[in-house]
This record gives structure tokens, sequence and C-alpha cells, in this order.
């Protein structure tokens, strides 16, 4: 997941009631936002390893022992062949999901696109034929540039849509325009006071990826991003993978002095791949203290 997809998500942990109320409007469905799905749940001895960007149960009052699954990927820009990754992940939810809220009932998956900028140029996968047998995958596509950023933010002004449709338009028609970034600020100011360094913060991620990134960090001034969770836990994360990255560098470059050549180029793929900074600590002391290369390669078996 990349940094704008890894944005979005970030907006919808915090608060999906727009988002998902988008789509279940797109979708003709009147259900209720229940939780997110952990598709890591899913058990796949054999199968392939694909999980969806975000799984929201959404439950439907008329028909609660039929709840939907939106299976969501959030695209930057389109990617060929994406259509028929999701019919797999799709396919699976159907196949292997179950409701354990509910005594292991099975959901209605539902698949979505959520183009960040961009348009989806195949809306469907059609492998039907001429007599109508064979295999539909009609997603719901939310193509946020085709959405007018004024129309948004007059509906969250006039409470016809909830704060969180600020996180997403600066991605749609006219989001960067001084007009609606101005209104943007102002409507800011009415967001809950814990979530408003996150909405900033957020936005400012997704604003790049429109080319309105500077303008929107004029309108935001002095605002104090620290306040931000999402931020912070960003910093963090930064932090973090810079320490992981000197210590495989400190690991390959003993490697490099005391055994050069002698480890084999998968062992060194491993190291550099590796994310866990416990691991490379012990491999990095493991590699100080042995005296030949066939030592350390059994550490790394271990």
């Amino acid at each position: 997941m990349g940094q704008f997809d890894q944005a979005a998500r970030s907006a919808a942990d915090l608060e999906a009631g727009y988002l998902l109320g988008r789509v279940a409007a797109m979708a003709k469905l009147d259900v209720r936002y229940r939780r997110w799905f952990d598709p890591r749940t899913v058990p796949l001895p054999g199968g392939p390893e694909r999980t969806a960007d975000l799984v929201a149960i959404m439950d439907d009052p008329r028909k609660p022992e039929a709840p939907w699954l939106f299976v969501l990927e959030l695209q930057t820009r389109h990617e060929e062949r994406k259509q028929e990754v999701l019919l797999v992940e799709t396919a699976i939810f159907a196949c292997y999901a179950k409701d354990t809220d509910r005594e292991g009932g099975s959901f209605l998956p539902l698949p979505v696109f959520i183009y960040l900028s961009g348009i989806c140029p195949r809306a469907e996968i059609d492998f039907r034929s001429p007599a109508g047998f064979g295999l539909l995958c009609a997603p719901v596509i939310w193509e946020m540039e085709k959405d007018s950023a004024l129309n948004e933010l007059g509906k969250v002004d006039a409470k016809q849509a909830s704060w969180d449709a600020l996180f997403w338009t600066v991605l749609m028609d006219g989001g960067g325009s001084e007009k609606a970034l101005k209104e943007w600020r102002r409507l800011l100011d009415k967001v809950p006071a814990n979530r408003r360094a996150d909405v900033a913060f957020i936005a400012l991620e997704l604003a790049e990826l429109t080319g309105s990134l500077p303008a929107l960090e004029g309108v935001l001034g002095d605002l104090n991003m620290t306040e931000s969770t999402v931020h912070n836990r960003a910093v963090e994360l930064g932090a973090s993978r810079e320490r992981i990255r000197i210590k495989r560098a400190d690991l390959i470059a003993v490697l490099n002095s005391k055994f050069s050549e002698q480890i084999p180029e998968d062992y060194l793929n491993i190291i550099r791949q590796q994310e866990s900074f416990a691991l490379l600590e012990t491999w990095f002391q493991a590699a100080l203290d042995v005296s030949t290369a066939t030592n350390f390669l059994e550490v790394m078996r271990k």
C-alpha cells in the first residue's frame, strides 16, 4: 500500500461514516456500519495471498440475517488487471468469510473501487456467454475527481454530510481552488476538536496527489500537527524504519568485512527485506561473535 492509499486508509480508520455512506448510496443499499472486518481471519490454506485494502461489515435492518461485506480497494490511479484481483478477493470472502459475531453466518460481499484520482476505464468484468451463463463482477466505482468539492462542502455546512467528508474533498473537482479551500478551512473549525489535526494532516497527505498541497498549507497556517495522532504515528513509523535501515546496513557491512562473498545472495536478500529490528540486532551480534560464515548462517536458520 502506497503513501496515498495509506493516508486514505488512515482516514477510514478514524471515521468512515461519509465514505461508507457514499458507497451504500451508490449501491442503493440502506445499511448500517457494524465494524471493520479483519481479512486475515479468513483461512486460506494453499489459497492466493490476497487481502483487500478495507473490508466493512454492513447490516441491513430489513434483512438482519444477510449482512453485507463491503470489499474496498483504494486506487491512487488505475492499475491494469485490478478488476480481476478484486473479483478474486470478493470470491474468497464469498466462499470463506464467516460472521463470527452471529453464529458464523455468511455475508453478501460487495466489490468496491475507490479511485482517489483518475477514472476507471473498465467498469466490470463480464465472462458470460451469449446465453448469460458465466461470471460477472460489477463493482461499485467511486471516482472522486468527478464529484464537486464545493457541493460536498455545502452538504457538510448544511449538516447533510458528516465532517469526515473533509478528508476527501481535496481530491474532488475544484477541491484545490481558493474558494473551496477557504470553505474547507472554515468548516475544519466545526470538526470535533480532537480530530481537527488528524483531518488536516490526512488532507495534506492526499492534497499532494492533486498538486494542491501548497495551497492547502497556505490556508492551514500554523495549525499544530503534533496534536494529530496520525501524524505522530507516521513520525514514529518513519523513525522506526530509519533505525531498521541503519541496522541492516551495519549488518551487511560487518558480513562483507568478515566473510567477503561467503554469504549467499538469497540470505543477503532476506536481510535486506527483514523488518524486525530485534531479529536484525540478533543477527548483527552473531556476525560480530562467530568466526565463520557457516556459523552465521546457522544462526540465521534458527
